[in-house]
């Protein structure tokens, strides 16, 4: 969330004719440059990775990749490439308003994503068998609607854009709602794994690699999350360097999750090293352990 964007673009009453000037560490911007930047390189390797080594295509990894193809968006949807190539100065005023209200979308896709990898981890670690059955089967059908919804709203967007009618102030307070809900609902996750661990008979056929993902996600996101509210609150957009320090953080999420399967997954890191070495990927080259090395996935252990 940009509260500069923000401001500008649903403001009719700005000038555009009149500078605007707003003082922050020029090494500040230097630090968010390098980090998105890694993230974009990683964003990309994940998804060329899992795209391209069969192994890796279970319910999981079609989750990490969509959410790695939503953050590659908005990477290339943020104000960083409107810098970087000049062109919020170039652009007509409904391109702006297109982009500030993408931005918001392809965020709000993400946090979808991360909340789907959190209940789909929680369904098949807790739940019973025949709610894990169906809940593997329904992952294509899962992906497909959020990216479908994403369309019906981007097209949206940009009809209400085109006829000078912004819609940013809904689909910024709709953002905000989820990021409270989406952070109420990591914290009931987390407290209901506390409990079933303690009083539970289940053994986790795995390794908790799901819900490591997705609770990284929502801690990379967490102050930016809690600079807006307060922003929000007191009525004002200030101290700008926070505000790049939030996105610092919210943008190293691709390389926290580029690390988190590397050495977390251990066929993925296989996949990885394959990659580089440019040699074919045979089965045997699979550990021995390792929880993806077949088609067919674990599911939880009843005693």
């Amino acid at each position: 969330m940009d509260p500069e964007s923000t401001t500008i673009t649903s403001n009719e009453t700005f000038d555009f004719e009149t500078p605007l000037f707003i003082y922050r560490d020029h090494h500040i911007d230097v630090a968010l440059a390098i980090v998105t930047i890694g993230s974009i390189v990683a964003c990309i390797l994940m998804i060329y990775i899992i795209c391209k080594y069969d192994i890796l295509h279970n319910r999981t990894n079609t989750y990490v990749a969509n959410l790695c193809l939503a953050n590659f968006l908005y990477f290339l949807f943020s104000p960083f490439f409107l810098n970087i190539f000049d062109l919020a100065e170039k652009w007509a005023t409904h391109n702006i308003c297109i982009l500030g209200e993408t931005i918001m979308l392809l965020v709000l896709a993400m946090f979808v994503f991360a909340c789907v990898i959190l209940t789909d981890w929680y369904i098949i670690t807790y739940k019973s068998y025949n709610t894990s059955v169906k809940c593997r089967a329904s992952y294509v059908f899962i992906v497909a609607m959020i990216w479908i919804i994403f369309l019906i709203l981007f097209s949206s967007v940009c009809i209400q854009c085109a006829s000078n009618i912004s819609i940013f102030p809904v689909i910024s307070l709709i953002a905000i709602l989820f990021y409270f809900f989406s952070f109420i609902f990591l914290s009931v996750v987390v407290l209901l794994k506390c409990f079933k661990s303690k009083i539970s008979s289940v053994i986790e056929a795995k390794p908790n690699l799901e819900f490591r993902l997705a609770t990284w996600y929502f801690l990379c996101w967490l102050p930016n999350w809690a600079y807006v509210v307060i922003c929000i609150f007191k009525h004002n957009w200030y101290f700008a360097q926070w505000e790049v320090v939030t996105y610092i953080l919210a943008h190293m999420y691709p390389m926290v999750l580029f690390a988190l399967l590397y050495f977390n997954d251990k066929t993925f890191k296989v996949c990885c090293r394959n990659l580089f070495k440019g040699e074919r990927l045979e089965m045997d080259t699979i550990p021995e352990f390792s929880d993806r090395r077949t088609s067919k996935e674990h599911f939880t252990v009843l005693i």
